[in-house]
């Protein structure tokens, strides 16, 4: 009886101990996205890139003032979760009456430390034969030492690469010619160092196939991403007169051309991900076209063009395939099929007109297209940003393809993606005269949130905006470095970590299985491009989707050209941060690379904590209670045998 009684109470407590820290927990308040103030709504400016300034493994900001003249560092704060204005590292170009265009984070000089590269025009002018000045301001994680000065070039902003496949930074593009009015357009290649930044021609050619690289289109698309599957990152150009080129990378001819073809008229930037979870990267970009010869009205559309590789082994496909243990293999016949009547090419109509103005307020340049998976659910999700005033934000969600959302029966079959309005943009759109927006997990905790940028009273201001989307999927965040040091660096017998040198290029594929037990691929790009204010995060953040598994293999691959460019790491924990540090000595390979993996905890951890502590001690007290009783009534039994007579014995 007391048993059941203590049970009762038992039960009672513990439901009542599960409220109470349910009732603590921090639920998110709304099932969508949310404004909060982290420091950077009261600037005045916008955020023009991210990097780890300070190498303490958090994103900080980059922001430019509205007069387009102040740079400034803003490092993120985890204790107070806010950014705060690094007062030792800013960049002040007003006295040199010039305006600044462009800011690309890196470590140039190769000394594990973030330097900063800007690019300025002496008038706000996007004319491609004007001057680009340019800027190294080398760092020392708490300031700039003083610039040094870099070639100028042509006002078409040169590409970052590894151009010479040694892990180290370089610019391609065209020099500016200050001596002659007429400018040349000859390829040039800028190499860093401590002290100063030279300049050479180079030739992209090749000479079997007699090929030369195009001219170079203004604005571009330019990137450094692995696009025949080898987990080496190519060269991919976007020409004058509507065309692309590839360009592949290889260990022993450097840059050799691969396939061209032409694009869609009118169209925009190009960004490139694994929009359909096959393990290749795609090309995502819109395009208008002119309706009409007397109204001129313009049709806006998003187009999805899938690069078509070899596919997955599995029980079905079992002959020309890509083994799941063999993820960086190459497939030189791949393509890109612009055929809408094919199964590789998707076209989205947009209602809205798209902006063509960018974060720095010159005309004619269009905001690229930015990627990130909101819901984590392993399929890349867009943001746009187009000109209705009342709706100037619009996100766009990736669901599988049928006939009724526009996709044709032979993209239906080959389960390919397509994105559809999302009814989250309303909560976009509150603030009035909002003009971009650019993906960032604000919080470091594995969502992505989605950074605001308008214009008020002729400044412009940010806003963020958290992700509080309810879902039971896993995440996974990778940033490879650049190799310059291992985990310490040391210069001088001074040592610190090079955890902000994040490396341009770099290359994961991974396989995942979901709840039903079938198994996809994925590939995702670090840092393909930095031209145009790509606004490009230094880490990749990917959705493994709902699953109930580790991730069985990692493939991380790096632009080293040496025999072996990639290594593999299996039994990788989902809800986790990786860093991987590319470093060898001068005839090492992969294996001597380090991989540093941070858990990420829930959120609701520590009440989980609580509740079972408190579950222990009452089992713990219980337990102790039914001792106590049950020793007691043992004596009470004893005590009664003392006084039962046997009357047998008389």
């Amino acid at each position: 009886m007391i048993s059941n009684i203590l049970l009762v109470i038992f039960l009672f407590l513990i439901i009542n101990i599960l409220s109470q820290v349910n009732a603590r927990l921090p639920l998110k308040s709304s099932n969508t996205f949310e404004e909060v103030k982290v420091g950077l709504d009261t600037l005045s400016g916008s955020v023009v890139a991210y990097g780890d300034f300070n190498g303490d493994k958090y994103t900080d900001v980059f922001v430019l003032d509205s007069k387009l003249q102040k740079l400034s560092v803003y490092l993120w704060q985890a204790n107070s979760t806010t950014f705060e204005q690094l007062k030792t590292a800013s960049i002040d170009v007003s006295n040199d009456k010039i305006y600044i265009v462009n800011v690309i984070p890196n470590d140039f000089n190769y000394d594990g430390k973030m330097d900063v590269l800007i690019m300025a025009t002496k008038e706000k002018t996007n004319k491609p034969e004007k001057e680009l000045i340019m800027r190294l301001y080398l760092g020392n994680q708490n300031s700039f030492e003083k610039y040094i000065q870099v070639p100028s070039s042509l006002n078409i902003q040169p590409t970052l690469i590894d151009f010479y496949g040694n892990l180290h930074p370089n610019l391609i593009g065209y020099p500016f010619n200050n001596a002659t009015s007429t400018q040349t357009y000859n390829l040039h290649v800028w190499k860093f160092n401590n002290t100063n930044v030279t300049i050479e021609p180079i030739s992209v050619k090749d000479t079997e196939k007699g090929k030369e690289l195009c001219k170079i289109s203004h604005p571009h698309s330019n990137a450094f991403v692995d696009l025949d599957g080898d987990c080496l990152s190519d060269l991919f150009v976007t020409c004058e007169g509507g065309t692309y080129e590839i360009w592949k990378n290889t260990v022993d001819k450097g840059f050799v051309f691969s396939r061209s073809g032409k694009l869609p008229n009118n169209v925009g930037p190009i960004s490139f991900a694994d929009m359909d979870g096959d393990g290749t990267i795609d090309m995502v970009f819109y395009e208008y076209i002119v309706k009409g010869s007397w109204s001129k009205k313009k049709e806006y559309n998003l187009h999805i063009v899938y690069n078509k590789q070899i596919p997955l082994c599995s029980k079905t496909v079992s002959t020309n395939c890509r083994s799941v243990h063999d993820l960086c293999s190459a497939d030189d016949k791949y393509e890109f099929d612009f055929d809408l009547n094919g199964d590789g090419h998707i076209k989205i109509p947009i209602k809205a007109p798209i902006v063509y103005d960018n974060l720095y307020g010159e005309s004619n340049i269009p905001i690229p297209i930015r990627i990130g998976d909101i819901n984590m659910d392993g399929y890349p999700d867009i943001v746009l940003s187009v000109s209705e005033t009342s709706k100037p934000i619009e996100i766009y969600q990736s669901v599988p393809c049928n006939t009724k959302l526009g996709c044709n029966e032979n993209a239906t079959k080959a389960n390919r993606r397509v994105l559809l309005y999302s009814e989250h943009s309303k909560v976009l759109n509150r603030r009035q005269n909002i003009r971009s927006a650019a993906f960032m997990d604000i919080e470091e905790n594995g969502t992505v949130d989605i950074l605001l940028f308008g214009e008020q009273d002729a400044d412009k201001r940010i806003y963020t905006v958290v992700n509080n989307l309810h879902n039971d999927a896993f995440f996974m965040k990778t940033i490879t470095l650049n190799g310059a040091c291992s985990s310490i660096c040391s210069v001088n017998e001074k040592k610190y970590s090079p955890f902000g040198v994040n490396h341009i290029g770099s290359t994961y594929k991974f396989t995942v299985i979901d709840l039903v037990g079938q198994k996809r691929a994925n590939q995702v790009a670090q840092l393909s491009q930095s031209s145009y204010n790509a606004l490009q995060t230094p880490y990749c953040l990917f959705g493994l989707g709902r699953t109930n598994s580790y991730m069985e293999e990692l493939f991380v691959g790096v632009s080293r050209r040496t025999q072996k460019h990639y290594n593999i790491y299996s039994g990788m924990i989902p809800n986790s941060q990786l860093i991987i540090i590319p470093y060898q000595q001068e005839n090492g390979d992969p294996s001597s690379w380090q991989l540093k993996q941070f858990i990420n905890p829930s959120e609701y951890v520590p009440y989980v904590f609580i509740s079972l502590v408190s579950t222990i001690v009452i089992l713990i007290i219980i337990t102790l209670l039914l001792q106590f009783l049950e020793k007691r009534e043992d004596e009470l039994e004893k005590k009664r045998a003392l006084h039962i007579i046997n009357f047998d014995a008389f």
